[in-house]
């Protein structure tokens, strides 16, 4: 790990150098490899001196998570703000995250190997980030439904529902073994989009055929 020169720093700045030294230890050996000794050393500073800005390793590797949740959030807010049907939002949402988690496990693997004990660890940030993930949907729900592209549902209820349903999206383990087993998860994804249309789109009542008028006998 290649050392960080130090000088005066406020708090804030000495706690982005502790993150910053720490993810390009754990893109290069992993996040389990990294210890607190190893970035306290490229930062010439004793761990002590680490501990004093994080109480624990763990603490680092969340602080970590969260950048890349952060990164994941803006796509899913890019998305949702587009001037697009809803459902044609949310679709974009999830193939972002596929695509995202895709990209991540091909160029960014030990970062990957993160994201994946995060979720199934349950750390801090990734309950918080499902919360924030679930209300975005339940707003582009209440958009859609305001705007009478969706049926009268409840929104919260759906967007826990579509929780549920695009997970095989979003969560890195189950990704991975998409693509390892040679499945198209974009088809299938498409495809569950074609079933949530026939679902929750609006769709205008059939015309009732007008009668024949009959011709008075005269």
């Amino acid at each position: 790990m290649s050392r960080v020169t130090r000088n005066a720093a406020s708090p804030d700045d000495t706690r982005a150098r502790i993150i910053e030294v720490a993810e390009e230890s754990f893109r290069r050996v992993g996040y389990a490899k990294t210890t607190v000794a190893d970035i306290a050393n490229a930062l010439e500073m004793s761990p002590a001196n680490v501990y004093r800005f994080f109480p624990s390793k763990a603490a680092i590797n969340d602080a970590i998570l969260q950048r890349t949740l952060a990164e994941m959030e803006e796509i899913a807010w890019k998305c949702a703000r587009a001037d697009e049907p809803a459902l044609d939002r949310i679709e974009a949402i999830a193939l972002g995250m596929l695509r995202f988690n895709h990209n991540s496990l091909m160029h960014e693997r030990r970062v990957h190997d993160m994201v994946t004990a995060a979720f199934d660890e349950n750390w801090p940030s990734i309950n918080k980030f499902i919360e924030r993930f679930v209300t975005l949907i339940e707003g582009v729900i209440r958009d859609g439904i305001a705007k009478g592209e969706l049926i009268a549902v409840d929104p919260g209820e759906t967007a826990h529902v579509l929780k549920m349903t695009l997970v095989r999206f979003m969560h890195p383990v189950v990704v991975s073994q998409c693509w390892k087993e040679g499945d198209d998860p974009e088809a299938d994804l498409r495809m569950l989009m074609r079933f949530l249309r026939r679902s929750l789109g609006n769709r205008p009542p059939a015309k009732t055929p007008a009668r024949p008028v009959q011709q008075r006998l005269l």
